[in-house]
């Protein structure tokens, strides 16, 4: 019996976090994450990432009509290592297309997360790149 009040007592003690502080901000920020999914998921034009084997290089398009801004940031994140993970700004050429150095990522699975802006909305797209 003892040993039973005993655990009853220290689980009463114990604080229990379920939620964080700020769980409110936190749906209202996923819930517009969400939107901007739809939203990306909704228009025509897809936007790829390849990376070539052999040509450490990591190609990006983001389709747009001419002379139209895009602006945003590409973050690279290697599930098997967070310390490697990085991130830099969207900056493409005139044909749309992207080019970045893969020489000193480590080889394997990397998670290519592109958040951009295009005529005042924003969209998401995410892919899996393995570098060989």
């Amino acid at each position: 019996m003892s040993y039973i009040i005993f655990f009853v007592t220290q689980a009463m003690r114990s604080e229990v976090n379920l939620v964080s502080k700020d769980y409110y901000q936190q749906e209202l920020d996923y819930q517009n994450h969400i939107e901007v999914m739809n939203r990306t998921a909704a228009q025509n034009q897809e936007v790829s990432v390849a990376a070539p084997a052999g040509t450490n290089q990591v190609i990006l398009h983001i389709p747009a009509a001419a002379g139209e801004k895009i602006s945003g940031t590409i973050s690279f994140f290697r599930p098997s290592d967070g310390s490697q993970d990085f991130e830099v700004p969207v900056n493409l050429n005139e044909s749309q297309n992207q080019i970045l150095n893969t020489e000193k990522l480590a080889k394997g699975l990397w998670r290519v997360k592109i958040s951009y802006n295009r005529g005042n909305q924003n969209y998401y797209n995410e892919t899996r790149i393995t570098l060989k």
